[in-house]
């Protein structure tokens, strides 16, 4: 089956697929013809260096980013392991989730390469560690500079490879963390057909509130991308300029935590009142529990029936 993203470069070349916009102004976006074809020169930098589809796993690590969705595409489109990578980890702990699951890649954004450049002398089994959006240690790879030279045709994998996995490293209740594998596109699929029962539409504009190392925030952009909607990113939350991206591009959707709505509906009033949230049509409520009080401070500001409560498990793959 091919690839969704390539559908959507052909027959949507010039919609919006991606912004990433910051809070200093810098506004980077990509149209789905764009992202398909960075997408697919990561995916054949990654053959280049010996990737293998069906096979190979690859640790991402970095704040919210295109570079970020680049590696997500670029591994389901190979048929490769991704396993996001908790940033706030430990050196300790970041060595163990590399090495416990085999991966031979490393792809982080710079501002946590340093981390790797601490560590890598306890992981023998990582061959790469391609480094983007900023400086690179010395024995690290510009992965940028080589995805701009990059052939931007399909990746030539071997027919009836799976698209690629994703392996999620859960805290658990006992001992170190284990590794949650979600096969092929069954986690988007699954959020796709949530999204479908709830009443979502391509039209849809989603942002992810949180990190895309979280099974919700990433799991619906995959679903987002699946279903062919733009998607919004923040590269950390910060409770005012979320209201300020969902009123800037009419943000219909988002799946969230409680905390960040708790910081969001807190913020004084005058604050809130300077930002129109009527757009949101559809925020998914998850991650940990939602009080009665919380639902009410949500309800207050965004539109009445916008909240829904759901549930779902990483362990289980839902």
């Amino acid at each position: 089956m091919g690839d969704f993203l390539t559908a959507y470069s052909l027959t949507q070349p010039d919609k919006l697929a991606m912004i990433d916009d910051r809070p200093d102004g810098t506004v980077l976006s990509l149209t789905f013809s764009e992202l398909n074809a960075k997408s697919n020169q990561l995916a054949n930098v990654l053959l280049d260096m010996g990737v293998r589809p069906g096979d190979s796993k690859v640790v991402w690590c970095g704040q919210n980013s295109i570079g970020l969705v680049l590696m997500i595409n670029a591994a389901r489109k190979l048929g490769v392991t991704a396993v996001p990578l908790n940033y706030r980890l430990s050196d300790e702990e970041a060595t163990y989730v590399t090495d416990h699951s085999d991966a031979t890649t490393v792809y982080v954004d710079a501002e946590f390469a340093p981390m790797f450049d601490r560590i890598r002398g306890e992981l023998p089994k990582v061959e790469h560690y391609l480094v983007f959006d900023g400086e690179v240690p010395a024995g690290m790879t510009d992965i940028d500079t080589l995805i701009d030279a990059a052939r931007a045709g399909e990746p030539e994998i071997p027919e009836g490879t799976e698209a690629g996995a994703t392996m999620i490293y859960t805290s658990g209740t006992t001992g170190k963390p284990k590794g949650a594998l979600r096969r092929g596109n069954s986690g988007a699929a699954q959020a796709a057909a949530l999204m479908m029962h709830i009443g979502y539409t391509p039209d849809d504009v989603y942002i992810p509130t949180g990190p895309l190392y979280h099974s919700g925030p990433g799991g619906f952009l995959g679903a987002a991308q699946a279903m062919g909607q733009t998607a919004v990113l923040q590269r950390k939350f910060n409770a005012e300029d979320w209201l300020r991206l969902i009123e800037k591009y009419k943000v219909t959707s988002t799946f969230c935590a409680p905390t960040p709505v708790r910081m969001a509906c807190n913020l004084p009033d005058e604050v809130k009142a300077k930002y129109d949230v009527s757009s949101m049509k559809r925020l998914i409520a998850n991650a940990a529990p939602w009080s009665y009080a919380l639902k009410l401070m949500y309800l207050a500001y965004f539109p009445g029936d916008s909240l829904f409560e759901v549930y779902g498990s990483t362990e289980l793959g839902v």
